[in-house]
């Protein structure tokens, strides 16, 4: 929408606002409106590779850090017997024991993610989906996290049905690790959480992640860091959210790591991740200055929202060439 004025003009202003995080987040504002609403930038969860015993004291530190833990894996009992629930025993019934652990993750608010191993693609689609109707049937959970995801565009068909499957049969949340970073064919809708990084501290800071994840919410990337540091988490996390995931976990076990405990900095990496939220929703007020008179100029104002930094205007770029411009302390003078 634009102003309609004197000498058949029409135009529109755009302000952007700059917020002390140092992200600079872009806003377009109908001028024959006086508020609007901001909504908060993506903010950091964990998603727990913890591999123990549902009876360690761990998954009670687990539950305690919701919502900052949106997901935990779960590694209950495969097939081949592999699996932290299964005591070397092939899986062909419910492991009660794990039904506390679960009911106690989802009472919490955290999504339980259902390990199946799919072998890059060599494991049969219908054994796959086999595992994950007994995790449907006998635990009730249906989002899943499948391992061992190749990356090979050959492959790429084969995710893809897994993942209509999944979500087909109530998942609430798909997840694939190829355990490196697979490229842009592996995005399969909104409801996939894609882990691009495996692997220790010193390979993260050294990672460089393609630039297309940032035309996906962050959300939809994990990343799982092994041999961290309690100095170091905080870079980690922080690291993590420039590069556009929004999910990560950081243990301290060394190469190879088998994920059977929390980390000794787990309350620090919890309060780093949750202190790595966007901005609140805000509202900005912005009354329109009237008709523009080619020409002349006018004031612009603008008030409101929760960082207490000025609001910075510019000139929307379909406005044309030669319409407007912005002048003065933060574009805050509008020449026609």
């Amino acid at each position: 929408m634009g102003w309609g004025g004197s000498g058949a003009m029409r135009a529109s202003v755009r302000p952007i606002l700059a917020f002390i995080t140092t992200s600079i987040i872009a806003i377009g504002f109908s001028l024959g409106l006086v508020t609007t609403a901001l909504a908060a930038a993506s903010s950091e969860s964990i998603i727990t590779t913890l591999y123990a015993y549902p009876t360690e004291s761990s998954w009670n530190q687990v539950y305690s850090a919701a919502p900052t833990v949106s997901a935990a894996i779960i590694d209950i009992c495969a097939p081949d017997g592999s699996g932290s629930g299964c005591n070397g025993k092939p899986a062909d019934a419910k492991s009660t024991v794990w039904t506390p652990t679960i009911g106690s993750l989802q009472s919490a608010g955290i999504t339980p993610l259902y390990y199946i191993w799919t072998d890059y693609g060599a494991t049969p689609l219908a054994t796959v989906e086999s595992e994950l109707q007994n995790a449907i049937s006998w635990y009730g959970v249906a989002s899943p996290m499948f391992d061992g995801t190749s990356t090979s565009a050959s492959e790429v068909s084969y995710y893809q049905a897994l993942y209509n499957y999944a979500m087909a049969n109530g998942a609430k949340t798909v997840m694939f690790n190829p355990g490196t970073i697979a490229p842009q064919s592996y995005m399969f809708g909104p409801n996939e959480v894609l882990q691009q990084f495996e692997g220790t501290e010193a390979q993260f800071d050294a990672t460089a992640f393609p630039s297309w994840m940032a035309s996906y919410p962050a959300s939809e990337f994990s990343a799982t860091i092994s041999a961290g540091t309690s100095s170091g988490v905080g870079a980690d996390v922080t690291d993590a959210a420039q590069d556009n995931i929004g999910n990560i976990y950081v243990d301290d076990e060394a190469e190879p790591p088998n994920y059977s405990t929390l980390p000794s900095f787990w309350s620090a990496e919890v309060q780093d991740v949750a202190a790595a939220g966007g901005p609140a929703p805000q509202t900005i007020t912005f009354p329109n200055p009237g008709p523009g008179i080619v020409g002349q100029s006018a004031t612009l104002t603008a008030t409101g929202g929760g960082s207490g930094n000025p609001v910075v205007f510019s000139v929307d770029a379909s406005s044309g060439s030669g319409v407007c411009s912005v002048s003065g302390t933060n574009g805050s003078t509008v020449n026609y």
